[in-house]
């Protein structure tokens, strides 16, 4: 959480997705699709935060090893996804977010072991009532 922007960062790994087809393999990114269970942890951040924002980890895993490369894909997914150019006072946004993981957010978690609102945990494609409201 960087509460300087009220952004919510997220790294989400291999069990926050799904392969849409049964054939797909893990290098092939655009097969991959978010479960439910994660899209609603999103949606209901969304509530809480002004901008969340995900970091596969297949994307996570093609940016290379060295931190340099790795601060620089953090620094322009911030940038994009929740314009975020600089943290306050000139401080890098990716130390940001690194020194306020040590910390207790001030937002309330969403505990992910109560998923009993009846809503439906099915395929996560927004054709029911169940978890549209919730974002809406």
């Amino acid at each position: 959480y960087l509460p300087d922007y009220d952004v919510a960062v997220e790294f989400d790994g291999p069990l926050h997705y799904y392969h849409s087809s049964a054939s797909s393999s893990l290098r092939d990114a655009s097969k991959m699709l978010r479960t439910a269970k994660t899209e609603l942890r999103d949606c209901l951040l969304a509530k809480q935060c002004a901008k969340v924002v995900t970091v596969p980890w297949f994307e996570w895993r093609d940016t290379g090893s060295t931190v340099e490369k790795r601060r620089a894909y953090v620094r322009e997914k911030l940038a994009k996804e929740a314009g975020v150019e600089g943290a306050k006072n000139k401080e890098d946004p990716a130390a940001a977010m690194k020194a306020a993981a040590g910390k207790q957010a001030k937002k309330a978690v969403v505990e992910s072991g109560s998923d009993s609102d009846g809503g439906g945990s099915g395929s996560g494609s927004g054709s029911g009532s169940g978890g549209d409201d919730l974002c809406s």
